[in-house]
């Protein structure tokens, strides 16, 4: 894995991960928001119960429901390799320490699990499956849980270097 980061994780990548990231956050997410404006996605929820879960695909209609199961099944297959990638390769840039950088990749495995439990719950509405919700509902937790402590390590890191850089030799 350290060969991989060492490759690969290069500020052009960085950048460029950066600019499809934005893309996505700035034009192709909000577009799906747009489609269905009444309606939250379990995906930026830090938690919920079963009832929430089915409440909050409730807001959905049968249409926006296919649309959010397309996204979850096209986009959101892409966008968790893109931000895992991006926020491992910053780690990795920063401390150059294989096992800090693995977090974000445990994230990409997380939100896709996450994203297969939304699936099966979109599939089988309004049928309600308490445990894959419940799940899911933990995924999307520790999901979220890594990924703010991923962006604490990139801001420490940060803060570090920026830190011995001003220290006088």
């Amino acid at each position: 894995m350290t060969n991989f980061f060492t490759k690969y994780a290069t500020w052009k990548s960085i950048l460029i991960l950066l600019g499809l990231n934005l893309i996505i956050n700035v034009v192709l997410f909000p577009l799906f928001q747009a489609a269905s404006p009444n309606a939250i996605p379990l995906d930026l929820q830090f938690s919920y119960s079963p009832e929430k879960a089915y409440q909050l695909l409730a807001n959905f209609s049968s249409e926006e429901l296919k649309n959010y199961m397309l996204v979850e099944l096209t986009l959101d297959v892409a966008y968790p390799v893109i931000y895992g990638l991006l926020l491992a390769f910053l780690i990795f840039k920063l401390s150059q320490k294989t096992a800090l950088a693995i977090l974000p990749i445990i994230v990409l495995f997380l939100d896709y699990l996450e994203n297969i439990g939304i699936v099966t719950l979109i599939h089988y509405y309004p049928q309600k499956l308490t445990t894959i919700a419940t799940i899911t509902s933990l995924f999307t937790s520790l999901k979220w849980s890594l990924v703010v402590v991923s962006v604490v390590v990139i801001l420490v890191l940060a803060m570090k270097k920026i830190i011995v850089k001003k220290q006088p030799s």
